[in-house]
């Protein structure tokens, strides 16, 4: 198994400290070798992890860097990749006019391309800037093509973020149920995957959930799962929000118990 392929398990562990060695380890290999293909998908990787940690400038700086090699050496399914990335980062800072721009330029690509897995992500990231305008009927539908493209595929870490995206979408039009379900599905396969980010973000979600239900002893509970998880992988930005949003639980209930 090659370093890349270690640091990309340890990232999915939650083992961000050790992913970031082993892809600066392959980074310095490919650099020796000349592999400049090598190089610009280790940067992309890199970025991915400056991206999960928070560090928008530094995950845009690594994308960039990606981008130019990958553009100079012509490799177009790459460039689509990246792409998507940036624009998802764009969709992270609030300019969803870039955001846009840079994923229908990726779907362009990627449907040229004949990509069927490059046209599902894009397709879930249009769906996720959709659902930020408000306009759920097409984010559903794009959801929907994406999910079925990634069960087609066998994607399960895919399947279980869009079951995630549909869930939130589920509980914005208030269909509880249907929401419960889907973070339900995609919780199972983010264990079944050791998924740790995922299954700390499912947890929150279903938090949510239950605030929005009025079950707040079993969101506190969920939350503390949650925070726990993402401490021990280094989310300390996710640690934060969820103390923060456990304090605001703890006091309703105080509140509630004053005569």
């Amino acid at each position: 198994m090659t370093q890349g392929s270690l640091a990309d398990l340890a990232r999915l562990r939650g083992d961000y400290e050790q992913a970031e060695r082993l892809y600066r380890e392959s980074l310095k290999t490919f650099e020796e070798l000349g592999d400049r293909r090598g190089v610009a998908v280790t940067q992309h990787s890199l970025a991915e992890l400056a991206q999960l940690r928070g560090d928008y400038e530094q995950a845009e700086r690594l994308y960039r860097e990606s981008l130019k090699t990958k553009e100079e050496l012509g490799d177009r399914r790459e460039v689509a990749v990246t792409r998507n990335s940036l624009a998802y980062l764009a969709q992270l800072r609030g300019d969803y006019e870039q955001a846009d721009r840079l994923y229908r330029e990726s779907l362009k690509t990627a449907e040229e391309l004949g990509e069927g897995r490059g046209v599902a992500v894009t397709q879930h990231g249009l769906a996720d800037l959709a659902r930020l305008r408000g306009d759920y009927e097409q984010a559903e539908r794009l959801y929907r093509e994406s999910l079925k493209t990634f069960e087609e595929l066998g994607g399960r870490r895919e399947i279980a973020v869009t079951q995630g995206q549909l869930a939130e979408l589920a509980q914005e039009r208030g269909d509880y149920e249907q929401a419960e379900r889907l973070y339900r599905e995609s919780l199972k396969t983010a264990e079944e995957l050791g998924d740790r980010r995922g299954i700390a973000v499912t947890l929150h979600n279903l938090a949510l959930l239950r605030i929005a239900q009025e079950r707040f002893a079993e969101a506190l509970e969920l939350l503390t799962r949650s925070r726990d998880m993402f401490r021990e992988i280094g989310l300390d930005k996710d640690v934060a929000e969820e103390e923060e949003k456990m304090g605001e639980i703890q006091r309703r209930l105080s509140e509630a118990k004053v005569p």
